[in-house]
């Protein structure tokens, strides 16, 4: 796999994307970031929480090609798999459903 390690000029951060998902419409403020590698997913969760100043009752899913990554997978494990060869950009997908009623 070529690409196995970040390109020097992302400086240790991950280049991300957010595309949204099907389900309740989510409003994003923000859709690419710099996230640093040692992110987790729940981490970067609970940012689009703030970022997007969402509801308690809704809740987030971050997909990565169509799969649900483990809470604790950091974004340097996943950009190593799943990133996009051409471009270098781990594009993930957000939903929210909510919880509560």
């Amino acid at each position: 796999m070529t690409g196995s390690i970040l390109p020097a000029k992302f400086n240790g951060r991950v280049p991300v994307v957010l595309n949204k998902g099907i389900g309740a419409p989510i409003k994003l403020e923000k859709g690419r970031f710099l996230v640093n590698k040692d992110t987790t997913i729940s981490q970067f969760m609970f940012m689009i929480r703030q970022k997007n100043k969402m509801d308690p009752t809704e809740a987030v899913f971050v997909f990565c090609n169509n799969v649900l990554p483990p809470s604790n997978a950091t974004m340097l494990e996943l950009w190593t798999e799943h990133h996009n060869e051409e471009d270098d950009i781990l594009y993930l997908t957000v939903s929210k459903e909510n919880t509560f009623g």
